[in-house]
C-alpha cells in the first residue's frame, strides 16, 4: 500500500479599516487556490477513514488492486466585516466572517461579539461570545446514499478571562470556555446520515508574555476537552461470527456514548523568543507542540479461511496518534508604509504523523507523515 501527493497553493487577501473617532470599521476578503497530484496505490485493502473520519481500520477485499493517479483543485475563499468601539476603560468589537470551500461546497458563517474593561490600572476582564454554523454538505463519498436533507451544523461559545500585569514586567493572562453543538452529522446506517449528534467542549489557556529591551519572550499552554455523542445509536463494523466463515464486516449498534472530537488536541503548548536587531529588521523563533489526534483503533482481529485476516473497528476515537511539534524561524523586515518576512515552518524537518496503516496481518503498524520543511514569504502595505 502506498499513497503520496505533491502540490502548492497561492492566498491572496485584502484588508481595509476605517477609524471614526472611538469607532474602527474594518473588513476583508481571502481566496486561497490548492492544486494537488496524487498517486495511490491499495494492494489489499482500504480504510474506513471517510466513514469515521480517522478510523485506521482497514478492510480486507481479497486481493483487489486500486491504483489511480490524477490532479484535483479547490477553492477556500471569504470575507469578514468588523466593528470596534473603545472608550476610556470599556472596548467592544462584534463582527462576523463567512467562509465557503468549493470541495464540499461547505458554507461557515460566525457572528461574535466580544467586550473588555479595565480594572485598576494592572487588570482587564474579557469575555466574548459567538454563535456559528455550518452546512453541512460533506463530501461523504455517496452522495446519493447521504442526500441534501442534513440541517445546518451549530454550535455556540463563551469564553471569559482575565489578563493582568505582574511584578518584572511580566504580562499573564488566563481564560476559560464552553461549547455546545448541535445538529451534527450522525450516520445511522452505512452511508445513510441523519442531523442527530449533539457535541460539548470547555477549556482553559494559561499564557505569559515579557519583554526586556529589545527581546520578547512568550509561553501559552491551553487544554481542552472536545466530545461528541451518536445519536439515536452509535454505528460501528464488526465481523459476521454467524456465517460459517468468518469473512466480511458488517453493521453493529452500541448504545450512544460520548467519544472525543477527531480533530480535537488535548494539551497545546508554544513558546516564542524574538528580537528586535535593529529598527527595520527582527528575527523569530517558536516552538508548538500538540498533543496527537484521535484515532479509532483496530477491535479484534480474525484469521479468515480463505483471504488472510479481517479486523473489527475498536471504541470509536479512543487511541491517539503521536504528538505533533515543529520549530518555525522568521526573518522580517519592516519600513514605515509595509513589511516583508521570509519564515521556515518545521525547520528541524520533524517527521509529524497524520495517519497509520497496519500492516496485512495487523501486528504492526506504520505512519503517513504531514509535509516536512516548508519556506514561506509574504509582505503587506500600507495606504
Amino acid at each position: 500500500e502506498s499513497k503520496g501527493w505533491y502540490g502548492k497553493r497561492r492566498t491572496q487577501r485584502l484588508d481595509a479599516g476605517r477609524r471614526f473617532g472611538q469607532s474602527t470599521v474594518t473588513g476583508g476578503v481571502f481566496s486561497s487556490l490548492s492544486m494537488i497530484e496524487y498517486e495511490l496505490c491499495f494492494g489489499r485493502g482500504f480504510w474506513l477513514a471517510s466513514r469515521n473520519e480517522n478510523s485506521a481500520v482497514r478492510l480486507d477485499n481479497d486481493g483487489f488492486a486500486f491504483t489511480a493517479d490524477g490532479s484535483d483543485m479547490w477553492t477556500y475563499t471569504g470575507c469578514y466585516v468588523e466593528y470596534g468601539w473603545e472608550g476610556e476603560k470599556t472596548g467592544l468589537e462584534v463582527g462576523t466572517r463567512v467562509e465557503l470551500f468549493s470541495r464540499s461546497a461547505e458554507v461557515f458563517t460566525g457572528p461574535r461579539v466580544s467586550i473588555h474593561r479595565s480594572i485598576g490600572d494592572r487588570t482587564v476582564f474579557l469575555a466574548s461570545a459567538g454563535f456559528f454554523a455550518r452546512d453541512a454538505a460533506e463530501d461523504f463519498g455517496n452522495p446519493a446514499a447521504t442526500g441534501r436533507q442534513l440541517a445546518v451544523e451549530k454550535a455556540a461559545q463563551i469564553s471569559a478571562g482575565i489578563r493582568r500585569e505582574l511584578p518584572f514586567g511580566v504580562l499573564a493572562q488566563a481564560g476559560c470556555f464552553v461549547r455546545r453543538d448541535w445538529d451534527l452529522p450522525v450516520e445511522i446506517e452505512p452511508v445513510t446520515y441523519a442531523s442527530s449528534g449533539r457535541g460539548r467542549g470547555r477549556g482553559i489557556d494559561l499564557g505569559v508574555e515579557k519583554r526586556a529591551g529589545s527581546w520578547r519572550a512568550v509561553a501559552d499552554y491551553s487544554w481542552n476537552s472536545s466530545e461528541r455523542i451518536d445519536y439515536p445509536r452509535s454505528l460501528t463494523f464488526r465481523p459476521d461470527e454467524g456465517s460459517a466463515a468468518v469473512d466480511n464486516l458488517v453493521p453493529a449498534y452500541d448504545d450512544p456514548y460520548w467519544y472525543p472530537s477527531p480533530y480535537g488536541r488535548k494539551h497545546s503548548l508554544t513558546v516564542e523568543a524574538d528580537r528586535r536587531i535593529n529598527a527595520h529588521f527582527s528575527l523569530d523563533l517558536a516552538w508548538r507542540i500538540e498533543s496527537g489526534r484521535p484515532y479509532t483503533p483496530i477491535g479484534e482481529v480474525y484469521e479468515r479461511e480463505v483471504g488472510g485476516y479481517i479486523a473489527s473497528e475498536g471504541r470509536r476515537m479512543s487511541a491517539a496518534l503521536p504528538a505533533y511539534s515543529r520549530i518555525d524561524l522568521r526573518a522580517e523586515w519592516s519600513w514605515p508604509k509595509g513589511a516583508c518576512f521570509i519564515e521556515i515552518l518545521n525547520i528541524t524537518n520533524r517527521r509529524n504523523v497524520f495517519n497509520m496503516r497496519y500492516n496485512e496481518d495487523y501486528s504492526s503498524r506504520s505512519w503517513y507523515r504531514m509535509i516536512p520543511l516548508m519556506p514561506g514569504f509574504g509582505f503587506r502595505m500600507s495606504f
